[in-house]
């Protein structure tokens, strides 16, 4: 029997955006998590980050994961910053 990821059901942003960087951090494939997150419509997305706290937990874990898969497709941009 094979088992769906736990984030295939999970509708919330931030979270979806949590399990990215999670991902990202155990250097897991990321392909599904960035279509889903991707694949987000503004009335959910607008109501998944309703509040200040919740935007900034949501956009802090877009970024700091696409910045590191950024740097896993181009490692040289990591030598520009040293």
């Amino acid at each position: 029997m094979v088992v769906a990821p736990v984030w295939t059901r999970v509708t919330d942003p931030v979270a979806l955006s949590a399990e990215l960087l999670r991902a990202v951090r155990y250097e897991e494939v990321t392909a599904g998590l960035e279509s889903r997150l991707a694949g987000l419509d503004v009335g959910e997305l607008e109501a998944g980050v309703a509040s200040d706290e919740s935007r900034l937990a949501f956009w802090l874990n877009v970024y700091n994961a696409v910045a590191q898969i950024a740097l896993w497709e181009d490692p040289t941009w990591y030598d520009s910053r040293r």
